[in-house]
């Protein structure tokens, strides 16, 4: 079944309609203008495309805003999207676009799943199905954080052979842009994988931004560049900044008494890009460094999970703290970070937003050797480079916690290479490429 819902404002979802797959009914009527699909997935790639939406609908009221959620393809988690924009939000999942859902039993990568299902055999079913089912709602352009999941790359090739064009807005910070000429990935798996799609089994890869958009929306000029390596074509490529951090200078931060810490966690066991075992034992000595430090200074934890955290590794680590903690209810991350006194972590884009905030940060690396992306684990090193406090052992990241709970110092790193000009733009930036696509497609 397809799930049709109709946002207004910010308001939860109320239904609309309810309507059979293979249907041949329309969604809603056709408005006087363009139709906008915007491809989300749970987390930051949601709160970012939200955002360029209503901004495009300041400048376009009659434009037909669609939400796709096809999270159900990422067979892996159990993530929901949350959609706060006006428009109609199709929910989207395997089964209701004619493939079987094998991880219903057992948890599978959806690119296993995809394979299971017949490969690029699969992937071409579901783009003529996706074409067939969601021909009332052709779209003019698809805007999308994410060209890399074979269900994203689906839609937009669908959409394509629809006529529309499509434009990629980069997520945020610390994407991973490959260069074309990258080597593949060492161990068996990747070489299989390789050979698999040399002989057109499953479908071929290309680096992030490079699936032949009309136009890239990236951060900064260093990720412009590193598109163009990736065989994006220059006069694609716009920099705009990043959308989502447009409200961070206009957020107030506040004190509280007693320190206020908050432990922003990621998903690198559940996403595949680090070993369990590593995960846990930089997690373990995190929790003793809190108790050690607690100790000496008592604050208030908060553990704030990820939306595609795995309870398991995130479970791990609160069996581990030995003191009074809470977990967040899951308000904006701006709004969390705002009345913190101290941001801590391992290399999440969460202790970057506490840097351009002015909050102290200090970070708990994960071993290098336990990455299994090489490219994650760059991520991290980052951080390094950029001077912020590093704790590699349970005493270091007491003594680092209480040293930024005692003199508040922020850090002073430059982060423009990665979230291009902050100046509460990136939104307007983004809306004012996108309408001079859609003008220069009605006029040509």
């Amino acid at each position: 079944m397809f799930k049709l819902f109709r946002v207004r404002d910010s308001v939860e979802p109320e239904p609309v309609a309810v309507v059979p797959s293979g249907m041949d009914v329309k969604l809603s009527d056709k408005t006087s203008g363009p139709t906008i699909w915007f491809l989300v997935v749970a987390g930051s790639a949601s709160t970012t495309l939200a955002l360029v939406a209503k901004r495009i609908l300041h400048d376009h009221p009659h434009a037909r805003i669609v939400a796709i959620d096809s999270e159900a393809f990422n067979t892996q988690t159990r993530s929901k999207v949350v959609w706060d924009a006006p428009g109609e939000v199709l929910r989207l999942a395997p089964e209701d676009l004619g493939l079987i859902n094998f991880s219903k039993r057992r948890a599978l990568p959806g690119r296993v799943n995809l394979l299971l299902n017949g490969g690029q055999f699969a992937f071409d079913r579901l783009v003529r199905r996706i074409e067939k089912d969601l021909a009332h709602v052709r779209p003019d352009l698809v805007v999308t954080c994410n060209d890399t999941f074979y269900a994203q790359r689906a839609f937009l090739s669908a959409a394509r052979k629809m006529g529309a064009d499509t434009v990629l807005v980069q997520e945020g910070p610390f994407t991973i842009v490959r260069s074309k000429e990258a080597a593949p990935r060492p161990g068996l798996i990747p070489k299989m994988a390789l050979a698999a799609r040399k002989l057109g089994l499953i479908p071929p890869t290309m680096p992030y931004g490079a699936y032949g958009h009309s136009m890239v929306l990236a951060t900064s000029q260093d990720y412009a560049g590193r598109f163009v390596a990736a065989g994006v074509a220059p006069h694609t490529i716009r920099f705009i900044g990043v959308p989502r951090f447009d409200p961070l200078l206009q957020i107030a931060r506040s004190r509280s008494d007693p320190p206020r810490v908050i432990y922003v966690f990621q998903p690198f066991v559940a996403q595949g890009r680090v070993a369990g075992s590593a995960a846990r034992a930089t997690l373990a000595e995190m929790a003793k460094g809190f108790a050690i430090a607690y100790e000496r200074m008592p604050f208030t934890l908060v553990t704030r999970p990820h939306p595609r955290s795995d309870h398991e590794t995130f479970g791990h680590f609160e069996d581990c703290l030995t003191i009074p903690y809470s977990r967040s209810a899951g308000g904006p991350l701006d709004e969390e970070v705002a009345g913190a006194s101290c941001s801590v972590g391992h290399y999440s884009i969460g202790l970057l937003e506490s840097l351009m905030m002015g909050v102290p940060v200090v970070s708990m690396p994960i071993p290098i050797e336990a990455f299994t992306e090489r490219l994650e684990g760059e991520k991290q090193l980052w951080f390094d480079e950029a001077g912020v406090p590093y704790a590699r052992s349970a005493d270091e990241f007491a003594e680092l916690l209480i040293d930024a709970l005692t003199h508040g110092v922020p850090s002073t790193t430059d982060v423009t290479a990665e979230t291009g000009p902050m100046d509460g733009k990136a939104t307007d930036r983004a809306a004012e490429a996108i309408a001079k696509l859609l003008k220069d497609r009605s006029d040509g």
